[in-house]
């Protein structure tokens, strides 16, 4: 039984710092993307995405993600109606998208 108390007390440390470890690659991740990324929570951006492509939309979240094995960042919208509110439909795209523009 004290084998048993003995693993189990090492996979809980092993949990605590797993936690740790993710949520620290979580900030990473976040201040990579904030930095690559040329768009900031709150800015007026047009959509470059397959979607509602060419239409307004307040930017919501940056994230970041991997595309082709390369960091790559990503935006996260709300779709601006007519009259400049924001409708309840989002939207997203990529960095790879933005580049290829028209390419696609």
């Amino acid at each position: 039984m004290a084998d048993y108390n003995k693993l189990i007390d090492e996979i809980k440390a092993l949990d605590a710092k797993i936690d740790i470890l993710m949520r620290d690659r979580a900030e990473k991740k976040q201040s990579l993307a904030d930095l690559i990324c040329p768009y900031k929570v709150g800015d007026l951006a047009k959509i470059k995405g397959y979607t509602h492509r060419g239409k307004a939309c307040v930017i919501i979240s940056v994230s970041l993600s991997v595309f082709c094995g390369e960091f790559e960042w990503k935006v996260y919208g709300k779709v601006l109606k007519k009259d400049g509110s924001e409708s309840k439909t989002t939207c997203s795209w990529t960095g790879w998208q933005e580049r290829a523009e028209g390419d696609y």
